[in-house]
């Protein structure tokens, strides 16, 4: 029944994420020096109030993933960035708490990622990644009431996959983030 009605809501939230890619594997690696890159989201979402307080979200949003691979190359140091892109696909259930014009509220649920290009010196090591992945995705934010039935929010949203993005034999990957993302939204 939730479905079979227009939202009630429509917005756009763009914001800025570290995002890192966590290597695991049963051989010793002390040479690999992985660090956060500093990339960017942007999102369409849509938006039904289940109840006064409950929520259902589903965004199409487009980020950037990846890592920045610190690398010392015949004494001299490297910094080798790994720049990933994916469409993805989070589907969010939550709840609000108001306090007058301010809604705190947050949101959590699972996310479909598919890759859909990488930027990096290791194409050959980009190459062989899951073209579809899953994870999940945890969000807390504020929202405020603007005139006109308008609503600004600000988000810290946490994201780390379920399934590896690259695995082969004890070998494995998988991408997670931490993002602050802005928003506006209009209530029908």
């Amino acid at each position: 029944m939730l479905f079979a009605q227009f939202p009630d809501r429509l917005g756009l939230k763009s914001g800025i994420v570290s995002a890192i890619q966590d290597f695991k594997t049963d051989r010793n690696v002390e040479n690999l020096d992985i660090q956060p890159r500093i990339g960017w989201a942007l999102s369409l979402y849509a938006e039904w109030h289940a109840a006064q307080r409950d929520r259902l979200v589903i965004e199409l949003q487009l980020i950037q993933k990846g890592m920045i691979d610190h690398t010392i190359k015949q004494g001299e140091e490297e910094l080798i960035s790994n720049l990933v892109y994916y469409l993805s696909l989070p589907v969010f259930v939550g709840t609000t708490r108001d306090a007058g014009f301010l809604h705190f509220y947050w949101l959590v649920g699972p996310r479909v990622d598919i890759l859909i290009k990488y930027q990096t010196p290791y194409q050959s090591f980009y190459r062989e990644f899951s073209r579809v992945g899953l994870g999940g995705e945890l969000a807390a934010g504020l929202e405020i009431e603007l005139p006109h039935n308008r609503y600004v929010t600000l988000e810290l949203r946490k994201g780390y996959d379920f399934t590896s993005a690259y695995r082969a034999g004890s070998y494995s990957v998988k991408n997670e983030y931490h993002g602050l993302v802005m928003g506006l939204g209009i209530e029908f």
